[in-house]
Order: C-alpha cells, then sequence, then structure tokens
C-alpha cells in the first residue's frame, strides 16, 4: 500500500488505519442523493485479491463513518469540490448513472442547498 495523500495530514496511525484497512462502507452501495458530510480524505494505491493495484479513495465523514470508491470519476469530483471548499465545512451528493455504453457509474456533487 502507497498512501498518497490524506487531507488534513496526518501522522495518527489510528486514524491511517482507519482510512486505509478498516471496514467502510462501498459509495457504490450507497443509495443514490445520499448526502455525506466529508472531515477527512485519504487517497492511496492497493493490491486487490488478483494482484492488481487501484487507486482508493476512502472519505471519513462526521458522523466517524468511512466511504470508499476506487471510481476514478467519483474521486475527480470529489477532489474538484474538496480543493474549492479548502477548509470550509461541506456536504456532497451522491450521483449514480448509466454510460451511453449502458455501464452503471457513480460520482458526486456537491450540496449547495
Amino acid at each position: 500500500m502507497n498512501i498518497i495523500k490524506i487531507i488534513p495530514a496526518t501522522d495518527d496511525k489510528r486514524v491511517i488505519y482507519k482510512l486505509t484497512k478498516s471496514k467502510s462502507t462501498s459509495v457504490k452501495d450507497l443509495e443514490p442523493g445520499s448526502v455525506i458530510t466529508p472531515v477527512r480524505y485519504c487517497i492511496f494505491v492497493d493490491t486487490n485479491s488478483k494482484g492488481e493495484e487501484n487507486t482508493v479513495l476512502c472519505i471519513e465523514d462526521s458522523s466517524g463513518e468511512t466511504f470508499s470508491t476506487i471510481s476514478k470519476t467519483f474521486a475527480r469530483d470529489f477532489e474538484e469540490v474538496a480543493a474549492l471548499m479548502k477548509d470550509e465545512a461541506y456536504q456532497i451528493k451522491v450521483i449514480n448513472g448509466t454510460t451511453k455504453a449502458g455501464r452503471p457509474f457513480v460520482t458526486c456533487e456537491l450540496v449547495c442547498d
């Protein structure tokens, strides 16, 4: 495992473990429209059971629950929101859809209401 970044940065081993090794809810299993209030996130590279490397995004919300995904689309959109909001509190909404090829995908957007 290779940690790319943890925001906000920390050296606390319990936090690092929680974001990289603990069980978390897969973002793709959340109901469409689910809202997450991020307080911390981590991006890391991990190897799955088939020996394939995946870049993983894990988000910790305000209740302490963690949500993870290997979706490049979700990670890209999440990082855009996180960079925009910086140190301000914010929420994201999970968006599910289907590609033109008929494949399901998941992404997110900033809650603005």
